[in-house]
């Protein structure tokens, strides 16, 4: 009455019973007792996630459409998937916020031509807010990266047509 299940090389396995974590499970093949246990499979690999363009105003008032891709691995997978419902949502929030803050401290003129500076200052406050260092308010069980990479001054649609 034992279920066998296959943790791959690049995963961890979560491992409940009765609705209690028991703790990972590594790579290779693992008993489960079928109804009382369940087990939760966790990618370690690095995740690559692009962030939908946004139209972020500059500090000098211009709105910039700005697409970025966000690059996370999971650090932690029980807090992976008992403090947090959906990790993926999670960084995409947090990408997505940390991206409008960043650009919106900038002048129209850096944010087109300083991008490095920019990853910087995004990375910085990834890593301070993905800190997976212990402390009651660090639920955060992953690492997360982030750079743009397409920032552009949207055309404007003004019609002429009607002065004719």
């Amino acid at each position: 009455m034992i279920g066998p299940r296959i943790v791959k090389q690049y995963e961890q396995g979560v491992l409940f019973r009765l609705g209690r974590v028991r703790g990972v499970r590594e790579p290779g093949l693992r008993l489960i007792i079928p109804v009382v246990d369940v087990m939760r499979r966790v990618t370690l690999r690095i995740v690559t996630m692009p962030i939908q363009s946004q139209g972020i105003i500059t500090r000098d008032n211009v709105s910039v459409d700005v697409s970025a891709v966000a690059y996370y691995r999971v650090a932690d997978a029980v807090k992976s998937v008992v403090a947090i419902e959906n990790v993926r949502a999670a960084i995409d929030q947090i990408a997505q916020t940390t991206l409008r803050k960043v650009v919106g401290q900038h002048t129209l003129d850096p944010t087109l031509s300083e991008t490095d500076r920019i990853n910087a200052d995004i990375r910085e406050i990834l890593d301070v807010t993905t800190s997976t260092r212990p402390s009651p308010s660090a639920m955060r069980p992953w690492q997360a990266l982030k750079e743009i990479s397409h920032a552009r001054i949207p055309h404007s649609r003004h019609s002429t047509d009607h002065l004719h």
